[in-house]
C-alpha cells in the first residue's frame, strides 16, 4: 500500500513540475505577454486636426454649442468634467451678432446677452449686463402649491473680454485671455437650446429690458479701468521707458503689429497690413488685457489733444485688478496712475 501511495504522490509532484516548467518556457512567456497587452492609463490617441482656424468664420460659429468651464475641468480628451454644482455654461451664438451665455449652479440658471465679433483669431464678447435669471424656488420643497421657480432680472456695468481661438482634438476651442476659463464645441444643436430659452421667457424678458433702458445705457461702451505708466509727446521717450519695466518687472510688450513713422508722427499699421481699413493708421487698443503698449491718450481722455502719447500697461474690467498691478508699477515709477473711462467696444470694421 504504502509503495503504491508513494508512487502516485510522484506521478503528481512530476506533472506539477512538468506543467510549471511548460508555463516559464520562453515561448509560453512571449505567447503570454502578446495575449496581455499593455495598460494606456487612458492615454489618448490624439486626431490629426482638419479644422483650419483661418477658416473659422461666423457661420461657423453659429452652427455651433460652446461648452464653458475651467482649466481645471478640462480633460486630455478635449471635454469637461464637472465636479461641483456651478462649474459649467454654454454659449450660444446668434446670426445678428448677438450671443446667450448661460450660466448653471445648482438648479439656477442665469442668461447673459451681448454682442460678439471676430478679429484675427480673437473672439470679442461685449456683455450688455443685463442678466435673467430663473431661480429654483425653495419652498416648493415644503409647500408644493408653490411656484418651482420664479424669474429675477439684473443689470449690472457692462463689460468685455476675448477668447483666443485654438484647436483641440479637432474641435474648436476657445480660450479666455484673461482667465482660466475655456469653451469648447460640441455636438449639440443650437437652435434646441434657443428654442428653450424662448419657451422659458429668457429672451423675451431681456428685450423688454434692452428697450426700456434703449435710451440710457449704448451697450456699444464698456466700462473700463486704464492704467497709465506716463504721457508724453516724445514717442521714443516712453517707449524707451516701455521697454525698461517690461524688463523690470516682466510684463509683456505688444506693438499690436504697429510702429513709429517720423514722416507722419504717428504710430500706425503698416501701409500694406492686411487690414485695409486701418493699414497705414493708428489702430487702437481698446480691450481687457494686461501688456505694455503705447496708445494715443485722446483715446481714453478727451480732450488730451490728438498726438499726447500714452504709456498704457493695462486695460481692466474691474478696478481691483488694476489697482493691484498698479502698486507693481509704482515701486519703478510714481507718475502711474488709472484712467476710468467709458470705452467704445462695438465693431470698427
Amino acid at each position: 500500500m504504502i509503495s503504491v501511495f508513494r508512487f502516485k504522490l510522484l506521478f503528481v509532484i512530476a506533472g506539477l513540475i512538468g506543467f510549471i516548467i511548460a508555463c516559464n518556457s520562453p515561448s509560453n512567456q512571449e505567447d503570454s505577454k502578446k495575449s496581455k497587452p499593455k495598460p494606456t492609463f487612458n492615454k489618448e490617441e490624439i486626431t490629426e486636426p482638419t479644422l483650419d482656424l483661418n477658416s473659422i468664420d461666423y457661420e461657423y460659429l453659429q452652427s455651433k454649442v460652446f461648452e464653458v468651464g475651467s482649466v481645471y475641468d478640462f480633460t486630455d480628451s478635449c471635454v469637461f468634467y464637472f465636479e461641483c454644482d456651478c462649474c459649467s455654461g454654454e454659449l450660444i451664438f446668434n446670426a445678428d451678432s448677438s450671443f446667450y451665455y448661460s450660466d448653471y449652479c445648482m438648479s439656477d440658471q442665469t442668461i447673459l446677452f451681448g454682442k460678439y465679433f471676430l478679429e484675427k483669431q480673437i473672439l470679442h464678447l461685449n456683455f450688455s449686463g443685463i442678466q435673467v435669471a430663473q431661480i429654483y424656488n425653495y419652498e416648493n420643497e415644503i409647500d408644493t402649491s408653490a411656484i418651482d421657480y420664479f424669474m429675477e432680472d439684473t443689470v449690472i456695468q457692462a463689460n468685455q473680454t476675448q477668447y483666443k481661438l485654438e484647436l483641440c482634438n479637432n474641435k474648436l476651442k476657445l480660450k479666455r485671455v484673461d482667465k482660466n476659463f475655456l469653451a469648447v464645441e460640441t455636438d449639440e444643436d443650437p437652435s434646441l437650446t434657443i428654442k428653450y430659452l424662448n419657451k422659458e421667457g429668457f429672451i423675451k424678458r431681456y428685450q423688454k429690458i434692452k428697450d426700456s433702458l434703449a435710451n440710457q445705457v449704448d451697450f456699444n461702451y464698456a466700462r473700463s479701468y486704464v492704467l497709465i505708466v506716463d504721457t508724453n509727446t516724445n514717442y521714443y521717450s516712453l517707449r524707451d521707458k516701455m521697454i525698461q519695466i517690461g524688463e523690470q518687472l516682466s510684463i509683456e510688450v505688444d506693438t499690436m503689429e504697429r510702429t513709429y513713422y517720423p514722416e507722419k508722427n504717428l504710430i500706425a499699421l503698416p501701409e500694406d497690413h492686411e487690414d485695409e481699413l486701418f493699414a497705414g493708421d493708428y489702430y487702437p487698443r481698446r480691450y481687457s488685457k494686461e501688456y505694455l503698449s503705447l496708445e494715443y491718450l485722446d483715446l481714453y481722455q478727451r480732450p488730451a489733444g490728438d498726438k499726447t502719447i500714452a504709456l498704457v500697461a493695462g486695460i481692466y474690467s474691474n478696478q481691483e485688478s488694476a489697482d493691484s498691478t498698479l502698486q507693481r508699477i509704482l515701486e519703478v515709477d510714481s507718475s502711474a496712475f488709472i484712467l476710468q473711462t467709458d470705452i467704445y467696444v462695438g465693431c470698427i470694421h
